[in-house]
């Protein structure tokens, strides 16, 4: 295939790129919408690849194995390198179950395919602990060259004029899917081909050999200059939380494909991105945008209190060496088509390299992954994950008391939870009312109250309120607040996962004022006690647990793990319950003094998971918040 003309403004595109993912993702504050760098890659890689495809066919010089084999030197070297060293790291530092997480994304990687095989949001705290999520993007770019070649050597007999409408179409066809499909499905639109294509067609376009170069140096330093503003503006103002990629990924798309454009005349914007320290990290950045992610998740995990200061410096200085050392030892010998890195031995090196990553990742699969490495405590500290099923468990009277969030309000057993004789107090809820039910039912009796129970997985007690993906929530909850109604009980305790409800806060409308109506309604007689947010980690608390223990801490309060939001929520949760006649249990204030929450006791950790309460958690939550509970009889409330 013809070789392109080198340009040193566009590796110092690429170099602002990468360092932009890796600023992103080692917490820099300056720029929030540095995820943006993966977009502006794409369009690079559409206009550098398209067009040395684009040049093979106007001379009839087109070759899918060459373009294969190219394709293949360029990626897998540093690709199998960075994996198998990743693999090590893997195994010395994930608890099992990640390390059978991270065998799945290996081997869907090495298919590349891990853009499909990942179902975790990019955005969310589950991606801290995924060493090979940032794979995805080279699933994106591998299935978009599996495609494009194909249709370019089909479309290109009709002329350049009519192939390029038909990229036109393609590339608003893929965005407009892009942005319809957002609300739908986040995490596809996100990883998936159709939805990103557009962005890599950008680069296509003006790869186009009728795309011409701007008429003078003037119009080409503005296009650049343009550009770089638009993608810092990118940088700077976009984030996390909004709506992405869809028609928001089209500023700092666009914003690359002008400083290409108008970067094919000197101008200043391109002598400044051809600088040599920018032109290396551009040359590099391949390898230091494997090495980046990887670094920072097990350093997140091996220092997870480490001040910001020394996790920035460690990720980012840690990122860029091992990045130096790739480029120079994996990337630069096998670029050679001559002596030991032939065509034919890259090939051979390839397909061994797939069937090793595969066979790798099938081994950590099978043995669960590798369990037995760990100390027999830490072992069964991890078990508590498995073997702790709430839905299950009988001590929370679940399938009778506690439903799925399938089952409707008949399956609960009306005889056995909803007695209506005497001071009855019912507990109403999702799960995170359920797993109270061990430690609060003999608080409230001793009180003197008859226990009841109607608890639903996954709904809120919130009369009105419809759950788009538990559709059973709103009938539930409808005939639980009739019953209430109809049997006037002396007390009603409610609990739920307040600060989180299907992806929106519980104080934003319509839920919050939902429940102060609710709450209104109650039958005159009825006292109701809301019981606020508990804790809730960034990850399952025995795995925390476990973490500390291979490192010899053996301290049982938390040390930051909780989701700083939460607090946050509890308190405005408190001042909007203030307005009602409900009593409000801060539960967070009652368990966590200084925001330091119990993880551990009576050799148990205090939660199973995230959030839910295990026995013993029930029995301390439960003997914290009483006393609270009985201002309620003293108020005569």
């Amino acid at each position: 295939m013809p070789e392109q003309d080198y340009r040193r403004d566009i590796d110092g595109l690429r170099a602002i790129s990468v360092l932009a993912v890796l600023f992103y993702h080692a917490g820099i504050s300056a720029v929030p919408g540095g995820f943006v760098g993966v977009d502006v890659f794409f369009v690079i890689s559409g206009y550098l690849i398209s067009g040395r495809i684009f040049q093979a066919l106007a001379v009839g010089q087109f070759n899918f194995i060459d373009f294969y084999e190219r394709r293949a030197r360029r990626i897998l070297p540093a690709y199998f390198v960075v994996s198998t060293l990743t693999a090590v790291a893997a195994y010395a530092i994930l608890m099992p179950d990640e390390l059978v997480r991270f065998s799945k994304s290996l081997f869907a990687s090495s298919l590349f395919s891990g853009n499909l095989a990942t179902r975790a949001e990019y955005f969310g705290p589950a991606a801290e602990t995924r060493p090979l999520l940032h794979y995805w993007s080279l699933g994106v770019e591998e299935h978009f060259y599996l495609l494009f070649p194909l249709i370019a050597l089909l479309l290109w007999r009709f002329g350049p004029r009519l192939f390029a409408l038909d990229l036109a179409i393609l590339l608003v066809g893929s965005l407009i899917a892009s942005q319809l499909m957002l609300p739908v499905s986040p995490a596809t639109t996100f990883y998936w081909l159709p939805f990103r294509a557009w962005e890599l067609l950008i680069g296509s376009m003006i790869a186009l050999p009728f795309v011409k170069p701007p008429k003078s140096p003037l119009i080409g330093s503005i296009a650049s200059a343009a550009g770089f503003l638009v993608i810092l503006a990118a940088l700077h103002s976009y984030s996390s939380l909004m709506s992405f990629p869809g028609i928001a990924a089209l500023p700092p798309c666009a914003g690359a494909a002008l400083i290409i454009w108008g970067g094919q005349h000197q101008n200043f914007a391109s002598r400044i991105l051809g600088l040599e320290p920018l032109n290396y990290i551009g040359r590099s950045s391949y390898s230091l945008y494997l090495v980046h992610w990887p670094i920072i998740v097990f350093t997140r995990l091996l220092y997870p209190n480490a001040p910001p200061s020394m996790f920035l410096a460690g990720t980012v200085f840690g990122s860029l060496g091992l990045a130096v050392l790739t480029y120079q030892f994996v990337e630069i010998p096998t670029r050679s088509r001559k002596g030991f890195w032939r065509p034919r031995r890259i090939f051979q090196l390839s397909t061994f390299g797939v069937a090793a990553s595969l066979g790798l990742a099938y081994l950590m699969f099978a043995s669960g992954g590798f369990i037995d490495r760990l100390p027999p405590d830490v072992q069964q500290l991890l078990a508590y994950r498995s073997k702790y099923d709430l839905r299950a468990k009988a001590d929370y009277r679940s399938g009778q008391c506690f439903v799925g969030p399938g089952d409707t309000y008949e399956a609960i057993d009306q005889a056995a939870c909803l007695p209506v004789g005497g001071s009855v107090a019912v507990l109403w809820g999702d799960s995170y009312a359920a797993h109270y039910t061990l430690g609060l039912r003999p608080v409230l009796e001793d009180m003197g109250f008859v226990f009841a129970q109607m608890n639903a997985a996954g709904c809120p007690p919130i009369v009105g309120l419809n759950i788009g993906d538990k559709p059973n929530c709103k009938a539930f909850n409808d005939a639980a607040f009739e019953w209430i109604q109809k049997n006037r009980p002396k007390l009603v305790v409610m609990s739920s996962r307040w600060f989180y409800l299907s992806g929106s806060w519980l104080y934003n409308e319509p839920a919050m004022q939902l429940l102060k109506k609710e709450i209104s309604e109650f039958p005159t007689g009825t006292s109701v006690v809301i019981l606020g947010q508990s804790p809730s980690y960034e990850e399952d608390v025995p795995v925390i647990l476990a973490r500390r223990w291979l490192r010899g801490d053996r301290s049982t309060v938390s040390k930051g793990e909780i989701r700083n939001r939460i607090f946050d929520a509890d308190k405005r949760m408190r001042a909007e319950m203030a307005e009602t006649s409900a009593l409000y249990v801060s539960v967070l204030d009652a368990v966590c003094p200084n925001q330091q929450c119990p993880m551990y006791a009576d050799e148990t950790p205090v939660h199973p998971d995230i959030g839910h309460l295990t026995d013993v958690g029930s029995k301390l939550f439960a003997e914290k918040i009483k006393a609270e509970i009985g201002l309620v009889q003293k108020a005569g409330r």
